[in-house]
């Protein structure tokens, strides 16, 4: 049962109230609140999860876009909504350059370039209002040869 609804995030976004019963998280059934944490942490912020629930006798199914807690925490999530939208993935990078190149979320995949114009890395993200994440060129580079040489498939191909 929802005790509580932290304003601002994705369960407030996407409309659940105190007393509502979570009964299914993306078709899996939720028995008790151990069971609703541990469902939830196999996702990552920004994703969607689809909720089952009952409220005052109705079935409800509703959408909810998972936050990163330390922006709902810190109160930045509006504040980093000023300068446009954010990529919906946009954290748990394992290895990522970070600067403060301004990109919208679609402009992501095209080259970061360092003053002398060589590629450093390739725009994964916009995580935050000053900040973008990279992929470094030496973690893509070797992928990218790969492609080349035949050894990996795209999905496209493999299509």
């Amino acid at each position: 049962m929802v005790r509580e609804v932290q304003p601002r995030s994705g369960a407030a976004k996407a409309g659940l109230k105190s007393d509502d019963v979570i009964t299914q998280l993306d078709d899996k059934q939720i028995g008790t609140r151990n069971s609703l944490v541990q469902a939830i942490r196999g996702h990552r912020p920004g994703d969607t999860v689809r909720l089952r629930l009952i409220r005052e006798g109705k079935t409800l199914n509703v959408d909810v876009e998972l936050l990163d807690l330390t922006e709902l925490a810190n109160g930045e999530t509006f504040q980093e909504e000023i300068g446009g939208r954010l990529s919906k993935r946009r954290t748990g990078f394992p290895l990522a350059l970070q600067h403060d190149t301004v990109l919208q979320p679609n402009q992501c995949g095209g080259p970061l370039v360092d003053l002398d114009g060589q590629v450093v890395g390739i725009n994964i993200a916009r995580a935050s209002r000053v900040a973008s994440y990279a992929l470094p060129a030496a973690v893509v580079k070797p992928v990218v040869e790969k492609l080349k040489s035949g050894q990996l498939v795209t999905a496209k191909a493999a299509n």
